[in-house]
C-alpha cells in the first residue's frame, strides 16, 4: 500500500508507530523525572503525571486514547490531557510518516515498487 493511501488508523498500527510513540513516551517520561529531581518534587501536577496515574502513558493504551481523540470521541479526561494526548500522539505520527515517505521514496528509487 503506498503512503499516500493509507488512513491514520492503518499508521497507528504499524510497527513504526509504535517504536516512535514508545520513544516519544520514553523521553518525556526522563525529561520529567529530571525536572523533578531538579525541583525536589516541588513540580505542579502535569498532564504526564495524571496519564501516568490512571496507567495509560504507556504505547498501547496512548495510542487508542489518541485515536479516539482524533475521532473527537475522548470521554474523562480534561482539556490539558487531551490536548496533552494529540501533542504526543501527533509527534510520533509525523515522524512515522516521515519514515514511511522516506523509505517509500527509497524503494521507488531502487526500482523497488
Amino acid at each position: 500500500m503506498n503512503v499516500n493511501e493509507m488512513k491514520i488508523a492503518d499508521v497507528l498500527v504499524t510497527e513504526k508507530y509504535y517504536k516512535n510513540i514508545k520513544n516519544v513516551i520514553a523521553n518525556l517520561s526522563t525529561i520529567r523525572k529530571n525536572a523533578r529531581k531538579k525541583s525536589n518534587n516541588n513540580l505542579r501536577r502535569h498532564a504526564i503525571d495524571r496519564l501516568e496515574e490512571k496507567g495509560v502513558f504507556e504505547p498501547g493504551q496512548l495510542t487508542q486514547l489518541y485515536a479516539e481523540a482524533m475521532d473527537k470521541k475522548l470521554q474523562g479526561y480534561s482539556s490539558e490531557e487531551r490536548k496533552f494526548i494529540l501533542q504526543v500522539g501527533g509527534e510520533a505520527f509525523n515522524k512515522t510518516m516521515k519514515e514511511l515517505l522516506d523509505e517509500e521514496k527509497k524503494n521507488i528509487g531502487n526500482g523497488n515498487n
